[in-house]
C-alpha cells in the first residue's frame, strides 16, 4: 500500500502542484480540504456542489491524465463525456429508484470508449438479495421512449399550445389538432381515444388561467385562438405556467410598495422558486443574517412577510402557522444572493448558509436567468420595462436616484409617492 501511494503522488507531480494553485486562485485563495488531500495522489471527486470552474478543471485533468480517479454522482457518468479505462457503480441505484437498463448501459459505456481504449472494465457492487433484480436488469429489453407532453399534469402540453398560439403558428382548434397528430404523444396514443381530449383540456385550462381567449371571427365562423397580455408575457419570458399567475402578483404588489433604498426588495421579486427541496432553511442561520440586516432592510422584509419576530420564534424551535412559508423561504434565498449581490465570495456566502460552493452558484445562475425571464415578462407593461431598466443597473454612478425612479409613470401610476416608498427617509433631488 505504501509503495502504491508513493507511485501515486510522484505521478505528474508539478502538474498537479498548478491545478492546484489554480483551484485556489478560482475560490479566491479558498479550496476544499478533502481536495487538498486527495490531489496529491491524483484522486478527486466531481459533484453539484463544485461551482462550475472548478468542475471543468478537474474534467481537464482528468482528460489530461493529471488525475487518474474520479468519485462522481450518476450525472457525470451518464453525461460528460469522460472516457475511463474502468468504471465502479457502488450501488445499483440512482437516490432510491433502481437504475434502469439504459443509464446502466450508459454509465458502464465510459469504460473502454472505442477509439480510445482496446478494452475496459465495469464493477457493480451488490448487497445481499439484489442479484435477482440486477439480473433482470442486464437481460430485459431496452424501455420505451415515451412522450413527455403529458408528464407532470400536462404541463408540456399546455406549454406547447401557449407556444403555438403566441407564434402565430395556429390560431383555431383545428390547426392545433393538425399539428398536434404530428407530435410523438398523439403517434403514441392513437386509437386510444385520450390524446385529442388531453389537447382540449390543456387549451380549457390555459383559458382558465387568463393565457389564451377565444375570438368569433365572422369571416371564418370559427373561434380564433389568441393569446391574452398575461399569455403574451408568459410565452416571452418563458416564465413556468404555474408561476406565471404568481409572478404578476408579486409585480402587481410591487407597484404600491418598492423599497429602493437597496436591492434587497428588487432580488426577492427576482428570486427563482425552484431551489426550495435543494436549498432548505436553517433556522440558526436564518436569525443571524436577518438580524445582521440594517433597519431599512428589516422593514423590507416586513412588507414582503418576513417579520424579526417570526424569526427569533423560527430561531427558538417554536412552530409557527401563521406565515406564508413559501414567502419565508423565497426571502431566505434572497438573503443568499443578496450577499453575492454585495461583492461577497461565493466561498464565503456558501460557508455562511452551510452550503455547497456550488449549490449557491447555481442558485445565482438561476436567478440571473429568471431574471432574463422577469424582464420580458414584464415587455408586454412598456411602463414596467422601462423602469426596470433605469432601476436594474449595478453601477451606483449609472443608476436612477430614488427621486428619479418616483417619478417614473410606472410608479406614478400605482399611488402618490409618500405611499409608495417609506422606506426612502431621504430623497435627493437630481
Amino acid at each position: 500500500m505504501f509503495s502504491l501511494s508513493r507511485i501515486l503522488k510522484s505521478h505528474k507531480t508539478e502538474e498537479k502542484k498548478a491545478l492546484y494553485k489554480v483551484l485556489i486562485s478560482e475560490g479566491g485563495e479558498f479550496t476544499c480540504p478533502v481536495l487538498s488531500r486527495s490531489l496529491p495522489y491524483g484522486v478527486a471527486y466531481h459533484h453539484s456542489g463544485l461551482t462550475m470552474d472548478e468542475r471543468k478543471l478537474i474534467e481537464e485533468a482528468y482528460m489530461m491524465g493529471t488525475l487518474c480517479c474520479l468519485a462522481c454522482t450518476s450525472t457525470l457518468a451518464a453525461g460528460v463525456n469522460l472516457p475511463a479505462k474502468r468504471v465502479i457503480l457502488r450501488a445499483p441505484y440512482v437516490g432510491t429508484a433502481f437504475l434502469t437498463r439504459s443509464r446502466y448501459k450508459q454509465m458502464v459505456g465510459r469504460a473502454g470508449r472505442a477509439g480510445i481504449d482496446s478494452s475496459g472494465e465495469s464493477i457493480l457492487i451488490l448487497q445481499p438479495g439484489e442479484e435477482r433484480k440486477v439480473l433482470e436488469l442486464l437481460t430485459s429489453s431496452e424501455e420505451v421512449c415515451q412522450s413527455s407532453l403529458n408528464c407532470d399534469g400536462g404541463k408540456g402540453l399546455q406549454t406547447l399550445v401557449l407556444s403555438l398560439v403566441g407564434l402565430e403558428i395556429t390560431k383555431t382548434l383545428t390547426e392545433l389538432q393538425q399539428f398536434f397528430d404530428h407530435t410523438l404523444y398523439s403517434v403514441q396514443n392513437k386509437g386510444m381515444g385520450g390524446s385529442f381530449k388531453d389537447l382540449e383540456y390543456s387549451l380549457d385550462t390555459l383559458i382558465e388561467s387568463n393565457l389564451i381567449k377565444k375570438k368569433k371571427d365572422p369571416e371564418k365562423d370559427a373561434d380564433v385562438l389568441e393569446v391574452t397580455h398575461l399569455g403574451s408575457a408568459t410565452f416571452k419570458g418563458g416564465i413556468d405556467l404555474q408561476l406565471a399567475g404568481l409572478l404578476y402578483k408579486d409585480l402587481y404588489l410591487a407597484r404600491k410598495f418598492v423599497a429602493l433604498s437597496s436591492h434587497l426588495h428588487l432580488l426577492y421579486l427576482v428570486t427563482p422558486w425552484d431551489f426550495f427541496d435543494i436549498i432548505r432553511i436553517e433556522p440558526d442561520i436564518y436569525f443571524r443574517v436577518y438580524m445582521a440586516l440594517q433597519p431599512d432592510e428589516q422593514d423590507v422584509a416586513e412588507h414582503i412577510g418576513v417579520s424579526e419576530s417570526y424569526v427569533v420564534r423560527l430561531a427558538s424551535g417554536k412552530t409557527v402557522k401563521d406565515v406564508n412559508q413559501q414567502v419565508v423561504h423565497r426571502f431566505y434565498l434572497t438573503l443568499i444572493l443578496y450577499q453575492l449581490w454585495q461583492q461577497n465570495p461565493v466561498w464565503k456566502v456558501s460557508n455562511t448558509f452551510r452550503q455547497h460552493r456550488g449549490t449557491v452558484q447555481n442558485l445565482l445562475n438561476s436567478a440571473a436567468s429568471f431574471a432574463v425571464s422577469v424582464y420580458h415578462f414584464c415587455q408586454v407593461s412598456s411602463r414596467l420595462q422601462g423602469f426596470l431598466e433605469q432601476m436594474l443597473v449595478r453601477d451606483p454612478g449609472s443608476r436612477a436616484t430614488a427621486f428619479e425612479l418616483l417619478q417614473h409613470p410606472f410608479l406614478r401610476q400605482a399611488g402618490p409617492s409618500d405611499l409608495l416608498v417609506p422606506l426612502i427617509s431621504q430623497l435627493r433631488s437630481p
